[in-house]
């Protein structure tokens, strides 16, 4: 059964990720890649989201909520969520 602590493994693997660009060195995580893990490792799709959310709070990460706007067309601008965890979190040796 997948835990916190696979979670964070998944989440620290610079494999995972993508930094982000402005002031200080974050990353984003790549949400499907860790959720696929976690599922991999027999966490539901719902349970592995939870697990998830829990690693990138021990890390000292943030959810960072946003939105995408549509085309010309579109009524509705879609809500993007991004994780993201600091330098510090990140396994260089993984």
């Amino acid at each position: 059964m997948a835990s916190v602590e696979d979670a964070i493994q998944a989440l620290t693997d610079p494999r995972n990720l993508s930094e982000v660009s402005g002031g200080e060195r974050r990353f984003t995580v790549k949400q499907k890649q860790v959720i696929a893990r976690l599922r991999e490792g027999g966490a539901g799709k719902a349970e592995a989201r939870t697990l998830a959310l829990q690693g990138v709070e021990k890390l000292g990460g943030e959810v960072v909520e946003g939105s995408q706007r549509g085309g010309v067309n579109d009524r509705h601008s879609e809500s993007v969520e991004s994780w993201v965890i600091p330098l510090e979190a990140v396994r260089w040796d993984a």
